[in-house]
């Protein structure tokens, strides 16, 4: 039996929700039969309850709900690459949150006096599609494909104020040389993929200053106490994790589909990415809806053929949208887009058709980057698995420091015995400035030394020794 086997990881990127979810507290964190639960800074009769772990989702006839889509093409104007064949495939399957089932959150509300309990607001969730690498003294991994996101394609991908999303939808797109040789892995039962994935909520955080820092983040005197706690609202990892997911390929022949493609996008499949980041990263606090219309142009009867999406205020860990035309449309003519916009005050505009740049397949209809005053830095942090295995091996705490709309930020990654060894951090910081970073000590006291601190020079960090 040959059996595919892939594992994820959990990361949620840390982006805005609206301040009237909840204000949990970062340390008030406590453990009740098993769920970790947050008390709400403000109400002392409200908490929040973790999410639950991910898995990999199931088609309704009881099989994996994963597809490899091996898209090959023999050129095409946009790649100059007319009669060579290529590859540009995706990778799509759905992910399911396990439940905390009613019983464990009653008696968990006795424990804490009949409290109410809702679910965590999570901010958003960053994913991050891993390749382990045959053989390195550096590196176990290397980070595959496009920006992937899950997506909620029906209801149930959505979060209410008293239950978690359930099912979501993962997809990202490989190059040329990604698609070969995930197929070739596939197809020898080899082990093909991580995805790195994690939760994040924005929470108050505990009253302490940042100590450590360079002299362009310890310039910057941050007064904690005067400012309001719904402004001090600080976007904190709360859970990581790795699952298995096994695809038996000799049992599920069609978790392979190869699609050929030449001039025309074939119904079904994602033929355009649609980015908005105007709510995850709060860039238009003054939005509350934004909508696309992208009209293209259908290959049977040369009719345009629209479809519509929208981002919303409410689903700020929803940035990202692939879109499927309900028929097939011609890849070499040309395809526009319209953005609409509604205020906070109910105040709605429509903006004029604009052509999609020939040779992409993203629309970012997020504010102008020129418009920006901070940016996304993406982080990917491993750990040398030696220094996890021992059994006097304790948690070891990453520290990375930042500025963030002129003022001193932090975020922490930690790592434990038996913890994947590489996980992830999105955050958003202040154009052109650093980020620096420590290894906490476990137990430090007086007498302890500053730790040693780091520049950031790229965009990966590889810890080999402590």
């Amino acid at each position: 039996m040959r059996v595919f086997q892939f594992f994820v990881t959990s990361i949620c990127a840390f982006w805005f929700v609206n301040f009237s979810i909840g204000q949990p507290q970062q340390d008030s964190k406590k453990v009740i039969e098993g769920v970790t639960v947050y008390k709400d800074a403000k109400n002392p009769r409200l908490y929040y309850y973790e999410p639950g772990e991910l898995t990999l989702g199931k088609k309704p006839e009881g099989t994996p709900d994963f597809q490899f889509l091996d898209l090959r093409y023999t050129g095409t104007k946009c790649n100059n690459d007319i009669g060579l064949k290529n590859f540009t495939s995706l990778v799509q399957f759905s992910v399911e949150m396990q439940k905390t089932p009613k019983e464990k959150l009653t008696l968990i509300k006795r424990k804490l006096r009949n409290a109410k309990l809702k679910p965590l607001p999570i901010s958003a969730i960053a994913t991050r599609l891993i390749l382990p690498r045959a053989t390195s003294e550096d590196s176990n991994y290397k980070p595959i494909g496009t920006e992937g996101s899950t997506q909620a394609n029906t209801k149930d991908g959505y979060n209410s104020s008293s239950a978690y999303w359930s099912k979501r939808y993962f997809t990202t797109r490989l190059t040329n040389y990604e698609s070969q040789l995930l197929n070739k892995q596939l197809r020898e039962g080899q082990l093909g993929l991580n995805l790195s994935y994690s939760y994040y909520v924005r929470m108050i955080p505990p009253k302490e200053g940042i100590a450590q820092g360079s002299e362009e983040l310890t310039g910057i005197v941050e007064e904690t106490d005067s400012i309001p706690e719904e402004e001090q609202l600080k976007n904190v990892l709360i859970n990581s994790n790795t699952i298995s997911i096994e695809v038996d390929l000799e049992e599920y022949p069609e978790a392979i589909k190869q699609i050929d493609l030449n001039e025309g996008i074939p119904p079904s499949y994602a033929a355009i990415e649609v980015k908005c980041y105007d709510f995850s990263k709060e860039l238009r606090p003054d939005l509350f809806l934004k909508t696309v219309e992208i009209e293209a142009i259908s290959v049977d009867k040369n009719k345009p053929v629209t479809i519509n999406v929208r981002f919303t205020t409410k689903d700020t860990d929803i940035f990202t949208r692939y879109i499927n035309f309900p028929y097939a449309v011609q890849m070499d003519k040309p395809m526009r887009y319209r953005i609409s916009e509604i205020s906070n005050k109910g105040v709605s505009q429509t903006f004029e058709w604009i052509a999609k740049p020939d040779c992409t397949t993203v629309i970012d209809i997020s504010t102008k980057e020129s418009e920006q005053t901070t940016e996304t830095f993406t982080l990917d942090v491993e750990i040398n698995e030696e220094l996890l295995a021992n059994e006097d091996a304790e948690t070891i705490e990453l520290v990375f420091q930042f500025i963030k709309n002129g003022k001193t930020a932090q975020e922490t990654i930690q790592f434990e015995p038996e913890d994947t060894l590489l996980k992830t951090l999105i955050f958003e910081k202040d154009k052109n400035t650093e980020v620096v970073y420590y290894i906490a000590e476990s137990n430090p006291d007086e007498n302890s030394l500053e730790p040693e601190q780091k520049t950031l020079n790229d965009t990966y960090v590889y810890i080999n020794s402590l």
